[in-house]
């Protein structure tokens, strides 16, 4: 099969998912809902931690910015596994798979529009902080990896989601994996806290945690500068939970289409 119907195969399923996604206007509020409420509420519930000896110069809202990115992100891939499962249950994908598409590009389709769902949710996120009044020391380049480490840990999280919607066929074991595993991962994590504010107990737990480093990477671009350091421990959590998580998700589709 040619390279250019290939990618015609890629269109189709991104196409698809983004008119599925962009037709739900009510989706789309709860996303903006969403990621106003915790913004705002967090931000307000914590406000005063700034003024406590040792906490960094800046306001709570940078120190947040980067948690509540995560957390829209780990909520958001559930909705990617979600979309795959119904289209299992209601027999889509089984009619897809005995047109000609290429069975990668169903996968990739998707991969796409969820990327670019991601950074969707990452502009409504950073536009409502600015205009709350955040500020971003590493600028427009800094601003840019913020997106890439995002959208690459939202990419490499659903493959996790994916794997358990692919495995139970289950919206609702999707949806009770992603909850029980989203607010441990958070609350354990420096998402909403700089570490030396938690726990002794829960600092450790820290550093085994994925969610702190892609916290403290976004935080790093938007209070401090490029950290060298910081940014490549976040890509190579983001790589690893890539190949496991995405591994397994291949596996399982591959016995699914087969």
């Amino acid at each position: 099969m040619s390279a250019v119907q290939s990618l015609r195969d890629v269109w189709y399923v991104f196409g698809r998912a983004q008119a599925k996604f962009w037709g739900s206007p009510i989706r789309i509020f709860f996303q903006l809902f969403g990621a106003l409420m915790f913004l705002v509420l967090f931000t307000q519930l914590f406000s005063k931690l700034a003024d406590l000896p040792g906490f960094p110069t800046v306001g709570y809202l940078e120190i947040a910015v980067g948690g509540i990115l995560f957390l829209n992100t780990l909520n958001s891939t559930m909705q990617s596994a979600n979309a795959i499962v119904d289209e299992l249950n209601t027999g889509y994908l089984a009619n897809l798979l005995v047109t000609p598409v290429q069975r990668g590009a169903i996968l990739l389709g998707r991969v796409l529009s969820d990327g670019v769902r991601y950074a969707c949710q990452t502009s409504i996120v950073l536009g409502i902080a600015w205009l709350l009044g955040a500020t971003f020391a590493t600028g427009v380049p800094g601003v840019l990896l913020i997106y890439l480490i995002v959208v690459g840990f939202g990419v490499a999280w659903s493959g996790l989601t994916m794997t358990v919607g692919l495995a139970t066929k289950s919206n609702e074991t999707v949806s009770v994996v992603g909850t029980l595993l989203t607010f441990p991962l958070m609350f354990t994590s420096t998402a909403l806290l700089p570490a030396a504010f938690l726990p002794a107990w829960m600092q450790a737990v820290t550093r085994y945690n994925p969610i702190s480093y892609m916290s403290d990477a976004a935080r790093t671009l938007m209070v401090s500068g490029f950290d060298g350091a910081v940014l490549l421990q976040a890509f190579a959590v983001i790589g690893m939970i890539l190949a496991l998580t995405w591994s397994s998700t291949l596996w399982l589709f591959r016995r699914v289409v087969g």
